[in-house]
């Protein structure tokens, strides 16, 4: 019998998908604003 590998679905990202830097922000800033954590309330 053969086996199918299959992708591992152990993703570690918590971050959302949709929030309100991929809504409100441009495209250019985005991964900067992502990378500076701006989504998330300070002690988090």
């Amino acid at each position: 019998m053969t086996q199918v590998n299959q992708p591992i679905q152990n993703s570690k990202n918590d971050m959302p998908q949709d929030g309100w830097i991929d809504r409100f922000m441009p495209e250019a800033v985005r991964p900067y604003l992502k990378l500076l954590r701006l989504d998330r309330p300070i002690g988090t």
